[in-house]
């Protein structure tokens, strides 16, 4: 009998790998489950993964994302693709990605309960955080460094115990999530310490006094009243007879008026409230700030300037005193006071952008200055303008006269305080 065979049947031996895969670069990220991604190999069907060389599973899509969060650190993964008969490519090349540890955000709205604080205790509040199971604080008095951080639980409160007269007490909070990570601080809070006793003086003498049975008998009728300094003072009030007569910053206050002859009653009062600062620093500074940025010909040359344009004011006050109509025939022809202004607008303008007002924003006299400027460049703009619309309306001068006249006195009196209070 012949033999019979079967239908063919065909067969592919492939032995080839798929090509490396190209695992793509990774930078530092803050998620706890980055992703990575590589070019899809032609002929793969899955992937195998391999994470710090380990093998963690097998994808059938280009890229691999953690299933399980990642702790902060640094990993490496490589891939090795698979096709349908099972041949393996090489690993690729490990490529790595730096975990980076993100705390909590910062706490917000922290609050302190009083300020001044005028109590031994301070309540400070804040906003939670999210993710924040647990929180640190650190403290400062004044301009001393930071506390060590105190580690507090789940709350959202904090008491200090801080004691000072005028001291101010600063106070800032930062969350702690889960892993122990730490997040950022918040922005500080602050308070006026103000809860010191004051203690009034405990003696008072009289200079140049005999004392007899606890009274100052003294021949002075303005004598000088002393005392001992007292912590945290700032102010001390001398009252004689029930009637305040003066106050002092510093012990000791020697009288002006004479006292009637007679027996007299003097106490002194104290006082820690805190003074307006001294800002004569900050206007000493302020000029030198101008004499050292002009030399003496520059300093000379615009007090000329300025010099040169009030006698130009100051001339024409004289005119509009002595003869309107010459004041009106004088606009109608000539353009001279329009002139003058202008360049006096342009030299203020000039010394104004010049000085540098932000280096002194924290002296109010300087800053008093600078508004007066501007109120004087303005005070000249309107001037410019009023004269141009008087100059085409010439019929309408007579009653705009004594505007203007008021409007040049004002300028006068702003350019001699600007000459008085800059180049003196």
């Amino acid at each position: 009998m012949a033999q019979v065979f079967s239908p063919p049947v065909k067969i592919n031996i492939d032995v080839t790998p798929p090509a490396v895969p190209q695992v793509m670069a990774q930078s530092p990220v803050t998620t706890s489950t980055p992703t990575w991604n590589w070019d899809a190999v032609t002929g793969a069907v899955r992937y195998k993964v391999l994470l710090n060389d380990v093998e963690t599973t097998s994808v059938t899509a280009p890229s691999y994302t953690p299933n399980t969060p990642l702790t902060p650190g640094t990993y490496t993964l490589q891939v090795i693709a698979v096709d349908m008969v099972g041949n393996v490519s090489t690993p690729s090349t490990a490529v790595s990605v730096e975990i980076i540890a993100v705390g909590p955000p910062a706490p917000a709205n922290l609050q302190v309960d009083k300020d001044p604080a005028t109590t031994e205790t301070q309540v400070w509040t804040w906003n939670a955080a999210s993710d924040a199971v647990a929180y640190e604080i650190q403290v400062r008095m004044g301009n001393t460094a930071w506390s060590t951080p105190v580690l507090l639980a789940d709350t959202l409160t904090y008491t200090t115990y801080a004691v000072g007269s005028g001291i101010t007490l600063f106070l800032r909070v930062r969350g702690i999530d889960n892993t122990g990570t730490r997040g950022l601080w918040s922005d500080y809070g602050s308070v006026v310490l103000d809860n010191v006793p004051l203690q009034a003086p405990e003696t008072i003498s009289i200079n140049n006094a005999t004392v007899v049975e606890n009274i100052h008998w003294t021949n002075d009728t303005t004598p000088k009243i002393m005392w001992g300094a007292v912590s945290g003072a700032t102010q001390y009030t001398v009252e004689i007879d029930g009637q305040v007569i003066g106050t002092t910053e510093v012990p000791g206050y020697e009288l002006t008026s004479p006292l009637a002859e007679g027996e007299h009653t003097i106490r002194i009062g104290v006082d820690n409230t805190p003074l307006e600062p001294d800002n004569s620093a900050c206007w000493k500074g302020f000029l030198k700030y101008v004499s050292d940025k002009y030399d003496v010909f520059g300093i000379n040359l615009i007090k000329n300037i300025v010099n040169t344009q009030l006698n130009a004011v100051l001339g024409e006050l004289r005119s509009l005193e002595s003869a309107e109509k010459d004041f009106i025939n004088r606009l109608a022809t000539n353009a001279v006071q329009l002139s003058g202004l202008n360049e006096l607008l342009q030299s203020v303008n000039m010394l104004y952008s010049s000085i540098p007002w932000a280096a002194f924003a924290g002296c109010p006299d300087v800053m008093a200055i600078k508004q007066g400027m501007e109120q004087q460049k303005q005070s000249i703009s309107d001037e410019i303008s009023a004269i141009r619309n008087q100059v085409t309306q010439l019929n309408q001068m007579f009653d705009g006269q004594k505007q203007l006249q008021n409007e040049l006195s004002g300028a006068k009196s702003a350019f001699n305080k600007f000459l008085g209070g800059l180049f003196k």
